[in-house]
């Protein structure tokens, strides 16, 4: 009951003091629900969903995938599949587990059922200079859609660019061609005319954008990308065209750095601690035909 009216007031407080900030269809200043995580979860790098309520997280330096029931707010097991490194996403595709590291590898996990899972490591031609944050699974096509922090491949995007590869699930291999390429200053200009930062918003890397996320909203097929560096999200359509750009507020996004879309649809966005618990922000979708 504690935590309940814990989570209603927050809320409110949230709702009172932020205006409405829509980036397709959700409204990013009155999210549905705050949960927050356990303290073994603090530093929550990726998230994907399981099943309905649970979801399967990784963090940062630890090569341990941990099972969380949203519904009943509790951690359910963990299970070890390497040595300590720096992962930052993970991907269900048919419940086969898919982890990303930092480098550009990407292990496979074909089954959660026991503690101390060997993973299969696909090596890819990405590395430690791309700095590899986001990964999802594209089921339209099979594939991991894999997102870069930092410069793209040489031959593959200008430097100043960032990419989105794909890693091919028939072949195991990653495609040398970009899925997608965008200009950050575009993005910039977006969140400018949509959002009027302050100064101290802009010298905290409001002038920045550094993919930490990709998801794909099941409904519309969209890409949504996710900067923890100036706390930005990006929309852009499955041809590449920017559809919405926006800065999160940080009252509310303390570190984003997971974002993943549930079996209905609804928007959830993973926050690492840092003074404190680490959280899932949560927000429903509307007007859906999933509901």
């Amino acid at each position: 009951m504690k935590k309940t009216l814990f989570l209603f007031y927050t809320i409110l407080m949230m709702s009172c003091s932020t205006g409405q900030n829509k980036c397709g269809d959700f409204d990013l200043n009155h999210p549905d629900e705050l949960i927050k995580l356990p303290a073994k979860l603090k530093e929550i790098s990726g998230i994907t969903f399981l099943s309905k309520n649970k979801i399967a997280c990784v963090q940062d330096e630890k090569g341990t995938i941990f099972i969380y029931d949203i519904h009943k707010d509790k951690l359910k097991e963990s299970i070890d599949f390497g040595g300590d490194k720096d992962y930052e996403a993970i991907a269900n595709v048919n419940d086969t587990i898919f982890v990303l590291r930092s480098n550009g590898d990407i292990y496979e996990i074909d089954s959660l059922e026991t503690n101390g899972v060997e993973a299969v490591i696909h090596h890819t031609f990405l590395s430690k200079v791309n700095d590899c944050e986001g990964m999802c699974y594209d089921p339209k096509h099979d594939r991991l859609l894999i997102a870069c922090k930092g410069r793209p491949e040489k031959g593959s995007a200008k430097k100043y660019e960032k990419a989105v590869y794909a890693f091919d699930l028939k072949s195991r291999a990653m495609f040398e061609e970009p899925v997608l390429i965008f200009d950050p200053k575009i993005i910039n200009e977006a969140v400018k005319n949509s959002n009027r930062l302050s100064s101290r918003e802009e010298a905290n890397g409001a002038e920045l954008f550094e993919p930490s996320e990709i998801a794909i909203e099941p409904l519309s097929g969209n890409y949504f990308i996710l900067s923890a560096v100036g706390k930005k999200l990006a929309v852009f359509s499955i041809t590449g065209q920017l559809i919405c750009a926006t800065a999160l507020d940080p009252a509310i996004y303390k570190q984003p750095e997971g974002l993943a879309f549930s079996t209905v649809g609804d928007l959830i966005i993973s926050d690492e601690g840092k003074n404190g618990k680490g959280n899932l922000v949560v927000l429903k979708i509307v007007n859906s035909e999933y509901r």
